[in-house]
This record gives structure tokens, sequence and C-alpha cells, in this order.
């Protein structure tokens, strides 16, 4: 419809008198139509399956931890007291 309205806007410009409103609702309706009829026919090209899948949740496989010098060792013992890590 957008296209059709810009369309008969610029084809608007070189009319005079109530024409011009005329040549607008034209353009509207064609565009209208056109999208219509290009959305029909991409619907009907991918028999209405989307070209993605949504999920839930975004769950990690694995997380890595970054620990200053001196403190890795007890960052381990606490992810182990977690029970994050193997003891």
């Amino acid at each position: 419809m957008w296209a059709g309205l810009l369309v008969g806007v610029l084809l608007g410009l070189f009319t005079t008198g109530h024409a011009w409103l005329g040549i607008i609702a034209a353009g509207i309706g064609f565009g209208a139509l056109w999208g219509a009829v290009f959305g029909y026919a991409a619907h009907a090209a991918t028999r209405g399956q989307r070209d993605f899948s949504s999920v839930r949740g975004l769950t990690a496989m694995r997380y890595d931890l970054v620990a200053r010098d001196g403190s890795t060792e007890r960052a381990r013992a606490m992810l182990t007291e977690a029970g994050l890590l193997p003891a």
C-alpha cells in the first residue's frame, strides 16, 4: 500500500484539480493489491513454513572460568562444592 501511495503521489504531482485524489486512491488500491498478490505468492512458495526456528531458552554447553592469580584453586573448590565440577 505504501509503494502504491508513493507512486500515486508522484503521479499526482503532474495533475491538476481533484483528479490527483483519484490517482492517489488508485495508487493505494493497486499497491495493496500487488502487496497481497506477492505476499500470497511468497507464502505459497514456502508452503507456509518460516525460515527460522524459535527456542524457549538458551543453555550453555560449557563455561569458561577466568580467575586472577592465586584465586584459581578457591574458584575450583567453590565450583566443586556447588556441584558444577566433578570431585
